[in-house]
């Protein structure tokens, strides 16, 4: 498949508590096409090529060959996400969230070590 070049700006880059960045793009007008383009993105991983310098065409096709390294979360950032929701349900009496973390992974760790052999 390949994506759809834009000329964009950063608008603006805000730190997630995950440690994740959000980015917001803006671009100048462009056509109904390349918006459909966009669209059809919506709500999809997508990757991201950023570059100051204007990409030609051939740059452009390389790109679109290339193979992601890492198709969404790592299995370590979904689990900490997922243990970052349930402190917010229930924090089992800890004030904060790393405290929480790492009783929690300490517990997995020893469930892991008690079926060793």
């Amino acid at each position: 498949m390949t994506g759809t070049l834009l000329a964009t700006t950063i608008g603006g880059i805000r730190s997630l508590k995950d440690g994740s960045l959000s980015i917001t793009f803006e671009t100048q007008e462009i056509s109904p096409g390349k918006v459909g383009e966009v669209y059809a993105l919506r709500n999809k991983v997508a990757y991201l090529y950023i570059s100051g310098n204007q990409i030609s065409m051939p740059e452009q096709k390389m790109i679109d060959t290339m193979e992601p390294e890492m198709v969404g979360k790592s299995p370590s950032l979904r689990l900490r996400n997922t243990l970052f929701v349930a402190f917010g349900q229930d924090g089992e009496g800890y004030a904060d969230f790393d405290g929480y973390y790492k009783a929690k992974m300490e517990s997995f760790i020893n469930i892991v070590k008690t079926n060793l052999v």
